[in-house]
């Protein structure tokens, strides 16, 4: 579902809710996966109001990680996917960037915090504590452009949020003693002709078609 909140002569700034189709299927091979990796344990705040269970958010990119090797086939055509059915840039190319995991525990949290040099960026929530109803207070909470919340109470396990990266965003505290865990990534979109090098571009940035149903 495509959803904003807005009023009349406001700026839009597009927010997708969207169920990765296959996330019941990998599940539990992405929680193995994360559970083996060598991600930074107990991450203490940070003095910007940061306190994560673990995450390998420092790690660099070049470091080989088996969970992005096995997620990122079936993020990418989640991506195609939403890009086509909504017909949202149908001439452009998007680049997936940096990509990490981040594991909330009782009274872990992230604060309000952007996300730089992105155009767009993804929470897939793997996990997320259940509070028993329909309205789960524990996925990302968005500020609009005013600075006005932007409330997606009935998020769930395996919904991918996708929003412009300049949008003030945080993960609210875990008050219950399950665990919340997330996949973010960064995106960014680039038209065609701004490629000098359309083929070594591609390569070098893992970059997939925008606004094409995914044939692979």
């Amino acid at each position: 579902m495509f959803r904003e909140r807005h009023r009349k002569n406001d700026f839009i700034s597009p927010v997708f809710v969207h169920k990765l189709e296959k996330h019941d299927e990998i599940k539990s091979q992405v929680l193995a996966l994360i559970k083996n990796d060598d991600g930074r344990i107990s991450q203490t705040t940070d003095g910007k109001g940061t306190d994560i269970a673990k995450t390998d958010f420092y790690k660099t990119n070049s470091e080989v990680s088996e969970y992005k090797e096995y997620v990122t086939p079936f993020l990418v055509e989640h991506i195609q996917k939403i890009w086509y059915e909504n017909k949202i840039f149908p001439n452009c190319l998007f680049s997936m960037g940096n990509m990490w995991y981040q594991q909330y525990k009782n009274n872990n949290f992230h604060t309000w915090h952007t996300h730089e040099k992105s155009h767009f960026t993804n929470v897939y929530f793997v996990q997320l504590p259940d509070n028993g109803t329909k309205f789960n207070p524990f996925g990302t909470q968005v500020l609009n452009l005013k600075g006005e919340r932007i409330y997606f109470d009935e998020m769930e396990e395996g919904f991918i949020m996708t929003f412009p990266g300049y949008l003030l965003h945080r993960s609210p505290v875990n008050t219950t003693n399950q665990t919340k865990t997330i996949i973010s990534w960064n995106m960014q979109i680039i038209e065609k002709s701004a490629s000098i090098s359309e083929g070594r571009f591609k390569k070098e940035n893992k970059v997939i078609e925008a606004g094409q149903e995914n044939k692979g």
